[in-house]
């Protein structure tokens, strides 16, 4: 809001500055008209603030006021702004209800899924150790990680509510554990093409590290010099939320989009 006073103070000025130089000119040049200016220059002195006060007071009124606590919000992508729909891709490279409960806790819900998002050993090794654990749904189970990027899609509202926010001033970011393989791929065939409409953001394969581990959110933090009081986080995972807040950072356990956005209002964020 600053530079927009700047502007307009110094129109103001030019044009006061004009009208007296008129003026003068007028004066010197003995004209009729030299005494009507010079009322005018001496109405428009008053005038003219008056009415650059009155349009920035309405600028400011109509502007959206900012949250008194808030000034960034960090959003996780999966299940986030990103529908992970991997159980509808298992089904249709032919996995059963029953083969998608063992998927769900022998591969998603495991703890070896992490070296998806760590990315410390290649992609296709992970996923084939999967199919030797799991060799009767090995068929099934190898097609459906090694295309992934198929079963992504970004939600209806993430576009809209990005914009929102940075319309009304905030920073927007994101910080998401991915796997470097699967982003390049989504980068490629365009579903990250939303993420440029952010002000940045941290893959945790960049730094070989995962939420809730602290060195995530701080490395974030350090990237783009963030104050952690000044910022929401909203992560699907509480122990991801927690992990911001054992940071400093203000966090959301994300439920649903109108959950969430009530969570925010009430922190000022509206």
């Amino acid at each position: 809001m600053k530079q927009p006073k700047r502007i307009l103070a110094l129109l103001g000025a030019v044009l006061l500055a004009g009208m007296y130089v008129c003026t003068l000119v007028f004066a010197l040049m003995k004209s009729e008209l030299a005494q009507t200016l010079f009322r005018a220059s001496l109405g428009c002195t008053i005038l003219v603030p008056v009415l650059l006060y009155a349009f920035l007071l309405a600028a400011r009124m109509l502007r959206p006021a900012k949250s008194p606590l808030v000034d960034n919000v960090i959003f996780d992508l999966g299940n986030v702004l990103i529908d992970f729909g991997w159980e509808e891709l298992a089904r249709k490279n032919g996995m059963t209800d029953a083969d998608i409960g063992v998927m769900k806790e022998k591969v998603v819900g495991s703890s070896y899924w992490e070296e998806f998002d760590y990315s410390r050993i290649p992609y296709e090794e992970a996923a084939e150790r999967f199919c030797a654990e799991l060799p009767e749904l090995a068929d099934r189970l190898r097609p459906t990680l090694m295309h992934l990027e198929d079963c992504f899609s970004v939600y209806s509202y993430a576009e809209s509510w990005i914009a929102e926010l940075r319309r009304k001033g905030y920073g927007v970011y994101f910080l998401s554990n991915w796997s470097e393989t699967i982003e390049k791929r989504l980068e490629e065939n365009g579903t990250m093409a939303f993420l440029k409409a952010m002000d940045g953001g941290l893959w945790s394969w960049e730094i070989r590290d995962i939420k809730p581990h602290p060195a995530v959110y701080r490395a974030f933090l350090a990237r783009y010099g963030l104050d952690p009081e000044r910022c929401v986080f909203l992560d699907d995972s509480e122990k991801n939320v927690e992990g911001a807040r054992n940071c400093g950072i203000r966090a959301i356990r994300f439920q649903n989009y109108d959950d969430a956005r009530e969570k925010l209002a009430g922190l000022g964020v509206k």
